[in-house]
């Protein structure tokens, strides 16, 4: 504190409420006091203890087991607790059915493995895919790792044959 400041009576009282003056808001580290009275339903900015995150909604439940290091824990982890009456495990996965992370209704969940997860999420339906070039419906399996054979051909897909025909080396027509 200067001189200038107590002749300009630019003093108020600390924010953490042990009375001293101050220029700022708090006497050095007495923020630390207010930072654990302000928590949850108490702070200012409380907004019901509810947020979304990357698309999926989070709730305050700062003693649930599985909450983040900020007392949070998804939504439809919870709905699925609820509905089964005990905690999920880390094993556990939710899948949304519908691809909407935002419904957490009953019926759009379910409880998977990772593994499971990731099968769900990489199935891709190629039955809608027509090759541009030759109108062909058919979907390649790659031997190496019985994965869909398509290549992004302008806007749209051409298919293991055409892509062959077209961009071989030697060029046999």
């Amino acid at each position: 504190m200067t001189i200038e400041d107590s002749q300009n009576n630019n003093l108020k009282l600390c924010e953490c409420g042990c009375g001293k003056e101050v220029v700022n808001r708090f006497v050095f580290n007495h923020h630390r006091k207010v930072k654990d009275v302000l928590k949850g339903n108490k702070h200012p900015n409380w907004k019901g203890g509810r947020y979304i995150d990357k698309g999926y909604i989070l709730i305050w439940k700062p003693d649930h087991p599985t909450s983040n290091k900020h007392g949070y824990v998804y939504e439809h982890r919870l709905v699925m607790e609820q509905y089964y009456s005990r905690f999920l495990t880390k094993d556990e996965h939710i899948h949304h059915i519908d691809g909407n992370t935002q419904n957490n209704k009953i019926e759009n969940l379910l409880i998977v493995s990772k593994s499971e997860h990731m099968i769900l999420h990489k199935t891709i339906d190629m039955s809608t895919r027509i090759c541009l070039l030759c109108g062909s419906d058919i979907t390649w399996i790659k031997k190496t790792n019985k994965r869909p054979f398509w290549r992004r051909y302008e806007q749209g897909y051409i298919c293991n044959k055409c892509y062959n025909k077209k961009y071989s080396r030697y060029n046999i027509s």
